[in-house]
C-alpha cells in the first residue's frame, strides 16, 4: 500500500534526515567532521564534513557505506550503488557515485526482448523505445501495464517527410485514442541530452499521451469537456501532467532530471489557479504543497 502511495522514498529521507544525538558534531558545530566517525585531513575533507551537515543536520555514519574511506561523504541517494548495483568495493562505489552524475544508473537493469506496442521509426528509436520499456518495467510496473494498457502504436513522428499529414505538427507530440490508440513521439534521432536524460524525457512524455486514452476509456474526462486553464489549454491537460509527476517519482526518485518537480509545480499551479480541477486528479493541493516544500 506505501509503494503505491509512492511514499516509500518519503519514509526513506524522513530516516535518513532524522537526527541521531550519538552521531552530532561537537557543540556549536556545524560540520560532521567533529563528529565520532568522522576522520577529515585536508580542506575538501572538512568541506565534504560542511555538505553533509548541511544536507542532513547530523552526520549518522548509517547513511554512509560503512567500507568506504571514512573522509569520504556519500548522499544516501547520489549513487547508481542505492539504485541495484552490487556495489562492493570502494571502486565500485567511486564508480557509481560518478555514473550517477552522468545519468548512467539504470541500464544495470536487464534489456526485455520485446515492448507490449508495435513500434514505427528508425532504428535508433528502436534501441531507445527498448530501453525506455525496460527501465520502466524493473523500476515501475506499474507505469509499464499503465502504458501498454493505453497505448497500441508508437510512431516516431520525425521519420515522416516534412509537409506529409503526419508530418504537419513538427516534433510535437500527440496521440490519437480511438481505433489503433497511436502515439505520435517526437522524439528525433539527434534528441539533446545524454542517454540516461533522453529515455526519462521520453518516459515522461509516453506517459502523458497513454493518461489521455486511459482516462478517455475509462471516461473520467466527460466533466472536463470545454474547460479550459491558463493558456487556453484544455482542463484534460493537467490529470496527465499529474501523471507525468508520478511516474517521475518511480522512475527517477532522487529527481535527478527535475521533470518530477517541474510537473509537481504546474499541477499546484492549475489547482490553485482553477480550484475545480481538484476533484479530478489524484493527488490534492496538500500533496504538492508537501512535495514542493520537502522535496522528492
Amino acid at each position: 500500500m506505501a509503494f503505491k502511495a509512492l511514499e516509500c522514498w518519503d519514509e526513506y529521507h524522513k530516516w535518513a534526515r532524522t537526527p541521531d544525538p550519538r552521531y552530532m558534531p561537537e557543540s556549536g558545530s556545524d560540520n560532521c567532521c567533529s563528529a565520532p566517525g568522522w576522520i577529515c585531513l585536508s580542506d575538501e575533507n572538512f568541506h565534504s564534513g560542511w555538505r553533509a551537515f548541511q544536507a542532513y543536520g547530523h552526520c549518522n555514519p548509517r547513511i554512509r557505506p560503512m567500507y568506504l574511506p571514512s573522509n569520504q561523504y556519500y548522499d544516501a541517494t547520489d549513487n547508481c550503488c542505492h539504485l541495484g548495483r552490487q556495489c562492493q568495493t570502494s571502486a565500485d562505489w567511486e564508480r557509481g557515485h560518478s555514473d550517477f552524475l552522468y545519468f548512467k544508473c539504470e541500464f544495470s537493469v536487464p534489456l526485455i526482448d520485446s515492448v507490449p506496442v508495435s513500434l514505427t521509426g528508425s532504428p535508433k528509436f528502436h534501441t531507445e523505445m527498448k530501453a525506455l520499456f525496460s527501465l520502466l518495467k524493473a523500476k515501475s510496473p506499474y507505469y509499464y501495464d499503465y502504458a501498454a494498457r493505453g497505448l497500441d502504436r508508437i510512431v516516431q513522428r520525425s521519420q515522416w517527410s516534412p509537409g506529409s499529414n503526419l508530418g504537419q505538427f513538427g516534433d510535437q507530440d500527440s496521440v490519437i485514442c480511438t481505433g489503433e490508440r497511436t502515439y505520435y513521439s517526437g522524439h528525433t534521432d539527434d534528441l539533446p541530452g545524454n542517454f540516461w536524460r533522453v529515455i526519462v524525457q521520453s518516459i515522461s512524455r509516453m506517459t502523458h499521451e497513454a493518461c489521455h486514452c486511459n482516462r478517455q476509456a475509462a471516461g473520467l474526462d466527460q466533466g472536463l469537456e470545454g474547460s479550459f486553464i491558463s493558456g487556453g489549454f484544455s482542463a484534460k491537460e493537467v490529470p496527465c501532467l499529474e501523471q507525468q509527476h508520478l511516474v517521475m517519482r518511480q522512475v527517477d526518485p532522487a529527481d535527478t532530471v527535475g521533470l518530477g518537480r517541474s510537473y509537481a509545480a504546474i499541477v499546484r499551479r492549475e489547482i490553485t489557479d482553477f480550484p475545480g480541477i481538484a476533484p479530478f486528479l489524484e493527488k490534492p493541493l496538500s500533496y504538492y504543497d508537501h512535495y514542493l516544500a520537502v522535496g522528492p
